[in-house]
């Protein structure tokens, strides 16, 4: 996909200074990330973007110490969701005094945006906001899509392409389903989940837990009930469970990488890595055994 999702800052003295880095203090740090940076005196505004193939991946973080709003620019009609990770937030078409969607956080909406100028409003602190940019063809591609299924919403942008048309706010559970977390798949050269079968499992363990850990009080024993139910899931699965990226799961529901593994490691005693690797060899064992593979056809 082309890139879609554009920041336009408005003239400030003194003025932005760029970046290609991330901030030390970035809420996420996405290694194989685009990273966007402008810092003045009184915000930084910090955009990670990841193309991934059917959908555009971003990260927008704003730390300001006042309300401010924001020039974003769509530089091509496209289905965006958008997640409050921290903080909420109005989506603003052009110079509307009535935004086409508000966010609470921990909230989903979703929305299609032709070409032009948007405007985020947000609060002073850190809003830490998600997207996905999906290419309108890419439904079209998929007509049995769980996403097609709301109210007949996104069956109406299919039609209407000059206009936005809105679903949400909704709760981030609401939207853990199938065909949906599709849209988070990268490349599985790149070392990112391919199956939602793996994902779903995984994704709705963390949302569950997220409260709590973020709280700093995991609730040690839920967690290590349903880390179980996910390990024997994707157990199951063998070789079709293709690898994840930690920091895009984390990510995607608010925790850090770190937090992640350790409380993985806190339950299962090796890191979620060595963890899927042994269900790769386990399986791979299991085939040179009773199936008299050659290691060349297992490969």
């Amino acid at each position: 996909m082309i890139d879609s999702l554009h920041i336009e800052l408005e003239e400030v003295y003194p003025p932005y200074t760029y970046s290609d880095k991330a901030p030390a203090n970035c809420t996420y740090r996405i290694s194989y990330m685009k990273v966007d940076s402008w810092k003045a005196e009184t915000c930084r505004i910090t955009l990670q973007g990841y193309n991934a193939k059917h959908a555009l991946v971003y990260y927008l973080e704003i730390r300001t110490d006042k309300p401010r709003w924001v020039k974003l620019r769509v530089s091509h009609a496209d289905i965006f969701g958008v997640y409050a990770l921290q903080q909420h937030l109005q989506l603003h078409y052009c110079t509307s005094q009535n935004p086409i969607l508000r966010l609470e956080e921990d909230h989903y909406g979703f929305v299609y945006c032709p070409e032009g100028p948007y405007y985020l409003q947000v609060p002073a602190g850190t809003t830490v906001i998600g997207f996905y940019a999906v290419a309108i063809d890419w439904l079209k591609r998929y007509r049995h899509s769980y996403l097609i299924g709301f109210d007949g919403l996104l069956e109406k942008a299919l039609k209407q392409t000059d206009r936005y048309v809105v679903l949400g706010p909704l709760p981030m559970h609401a939207l853990i389903s199938d065909e949906w977390l599709l849209l988070a798949s990268l490349p599985e050269e790149e070392g990112i989940i391919m199956d939602v079968k793996v994902y779903r499992p995984l994704a709705t363990l963390l949302h569950i837990a997220q409260a709590d850990l973020l709280a700093g009080k995991p609730k040690t024993h839920l967690l290590a009930e349903r880390l179980e139910v996910v390990k024997h899931h994707i157990g199951q699965l063998g070789l079709h469970a293709a690898p994840f990226s930690v920091a895009l799961v984390a990510g995607h529901f608010g925790f850090s990488q770190q937090h992640l593994i350790r409380e993985f490691r806190l339950v299962y005693h090796i890191t979620p890595k060595q963890y899927y690797l042994a269900i790769h060899l386990g399986e791979c064992r299991r085939m040179l055994r009773d199936k008299h593979m050659t290691v060349k056809e297992v490969a």
